[in-house]
């Protein structure tokens, strides 16, 4: 990638060539290489817009669903170049992962290796305008929504609440069905476990008595036996006897709980 064409022509092509070598890990097809390469040389493309499509907005580099390791190397080798990587620098990578794994988004990430240096000079020796990464107010705000979903972990998340809430293995449909809307972000991995299990027909049908419930609760929202905490499983049971409603006690007591959240953050469903 280091020598090229050094004809206005030659060095476009080179740097879309970049692109699909570092960013999608492949060869350019020819009409790729012409399409980017007009609208940069033709239409006043930056360099920033032309990443900006291959790291967010590419269905083939989506549908990859890299991890962050993975992720930022690929963005070091496209944007630093290749003499600065995990290995020479690890205090940086682990930085930017930090960040990730906080709820920042890939976007802000990318903004981030648009802007170096590094990539000023990268831009120069192709011979185009380097450009920004816009960011709104919302892309400077760390959201959990911003987490990188692994697929095997989301599948044991499920796999635990079919198990810990109905009793039971999960069957393919509603194991695919669950995971697929908090890989989407479409439902939260919390609102899966109280509205997709402990309010579902099968779970309501089964008519727990409130100790069941609480028993329930406490293995499968806090991994905790309710024998090592009697007095905290007698007020739960307690305070249902007394007319205190179910979603009440699961979200003042067990929802947002430091046992659950660490649950949720061990299978990269809740930033850290």
């Amino acid at each position: 990638m280091d020598t090229f064409d050094q004809t206005p022509n030659g060095r476009v092509h080179a740097f879309v060539a970049r692109m699909y070598a570092f960013i999608l890990n492949r060869a350019p097809e020819t009409e790729g290489i012409e399409f980017w390469s007009d609208l940069i040389l033709n239409h006043g493309m930056p360099a920033s817009e032309c990443a900006k499509f291959f790291v967010l907005e590419s269905d083939e580099f989506l549908k990859a669903n890299v991890n962050n390791d993975v992720f930022l190397s690929r963005m070091y080798k496209t944007f630093f170049g290749e003499g600065r990587n995990r290995d020479n620098d690890p205090d940086g990578f682990a930085f930017w992962k930090t960040l990730l794994e906080q709820g920042y988004s890939r976007k802000w990430v990318l903004a981030g290796f648009v802007s170096s240096g590094e990539f000023s000079g990268i831009c120069e020796s192709y011979g185009i305008t380097r450009g920004e990464i816009t960011l709104t107010e919302a892309d400077n705000q760390p959201s959990d929504a911003n987490l990188y979903v692994d697929e095997a972990k989301v599948n044991a998340y499920v796999e635990r609440l079919y198990n810990t809430i109905l009793s039971r293995p999960a069957e393919a449909d509603g194991k695919v069905f669950w995971a697929g809307l908090i890989s989407r972000h479409e439902m939260t991995a919390q609102r899966v476990a109280v509205e997709g299990f402990f309010f579902s027909e099968e779970y309501l049908a089964k008519n727990t008595s409130n100790t069941e419930f609480v028993n329930t609760l406490y293995l499968s929202l806090l991994n905790r036996n309710p024998a090592d905490d009697p007095d905290g499983f007698a007020f739960w049971v307690s305070a249902l006897d007394n007319g205190m409603d179910r979603m009440t006690v699961i979200e003042q007591g067990f929802g947002d709980s430091p046992e659950f959240r660490g649950i949720l953050q061990s299978y990269g469903l809740l930033r850290k």
